[in-house]
């Protein structure tokens, strides 16, 4: 589904990081003006009832930050 940067191993970075926010539009323009790389832009991720943002640190780990539906 997503790729991750690889290590110097080979191996990819399994970590995810995820932070749960009510205002997921907010993240998603501060880390672009920030230059954050974006991976995923936000959009409901209705099997799990989240809206949903996926970024990329410098070092290639996904962080995902979450606002739950309910």
């Amino acid at each position: 589904m997503y790729r991750l940067r690889r290590q110097s191993s080979g191996e990819p970075k399994s970590s995810l990081i995820t932070f749960v926010s009510v205002d997921i539009a907010d993240w998603y323009e501060r880390l672009l003006d920030r230059g954050v790389t974006i991976i995923d832009a936000p959009h409901v991720l209705e099997a799990f009832n989240i809206y949903t943002l996926f970024v990329a640190d410098p070092n290639g780990y996904m962080i995902e930050f979450q606002k739950f539906l309910d």
